[in-house]
């Protein structure tokens, strides 16, 4: 499971940023090239960061056209193509596209969600927002140290009810969750599919997870079977 930090941290961070001055396009393998995306953009934009990661207004994978790559300028993020505001940077204290998803805002210390047209689709009430990841994200309830997780999809709506220890990422349609110091899996729906009976585990990778139980490692499946008896010191798929 990957270590989180705090999202005013991960502001600092350009890591699903594809181009700096001068702007970049993507071509159709997805990887970089240095020309024809000037051509699309707003002439009036005086911009300093080109997001090319994001989903579309139906939340559909990014499919590389201009018009849904959006730029940083004055503060504010904006439509490459129109020049349209989607936020608006004196609007809130902070505001961040950090990985394949909306953009995150942060108002009173609180964080939030705004899609593509610019509507608000998670108010400001989240202590953290996590990384989109295979369409879904963690979210702390509460005060960072003491709050409940949950986790919310790209439309912000809330699939997992913010009431465990801990949340992580879906793989394999399944998040591992903690509650009363156990691991246990949630699906998609939020429901409790694997309850929470483990002393340690991991997210599934490729159909199947780690799993620590009376002092040994195992493995299970996504529904919970045991596909490698708790007899090892160490199992790892990674």
């Amino acid at each position: 499971m990957k270590t989180r930090i705090k999202l005013i941290s991960l502001f600092l961070a350009a890591a699903v940023t594809l181009a700096l001055l001068p702007a970049m396009a993507i071509n159709a393998l997805g990887t970089v090239t240095a020309s024809a995306i000037k051509t699309v953009l707003a002439p009036s934009l005086v911009y300093d960061y080109v997001y090319a990661y994001l989903y579309d207004s139906a939340y559909a994978p990014f499919d590389k056209t201009p018009d849904t790559l959006i730029v940083h300028a004055d503060d504010d993020y904006c439509n490459g193509a129109t020049g349209q505001v989607i936020v608006k940077g004196s609007d809130y204290d902070n505001a961040s596209l950090v990985g394949i998803g909306p953009i995150t805002v942060v108002k009173d210390g609180k964080c939030g969600l705004v899609n593509i047209s610019g509507k608000i689709i998670t108010p400001c009430i989240y202590e953290y927002i996590g990384k989109f990841i295979n369409g879904y994200a963690e979210v702390v309830l509460g005060d960072w140290n003491t709050g409940t997780w949950g986790a919310i999809n790209a439309a912000g709506q809330l699939v997992v009810p913010c009431i465990y220890q801990n949340v992580w990422e879906f793989e394999n349609g399944l998040a591992c969750v903690k509650m009363n110091n156990l691991y246990g899996y949630v699906n998609t729906a939020g429901k409790l599919v694997i309850p929470c009976t483990y002393s340690r585990a991991q997210s599934f990778n490729q159909g199947r997870a780690e799993v620590y139980q009376d002092g040994k490692y195992g493995a299970i499946d996504t529904t919970g079977k045991v596909v490698i008896p708790f007899i090892y010191d160490m199992v790892d798929f990674s």
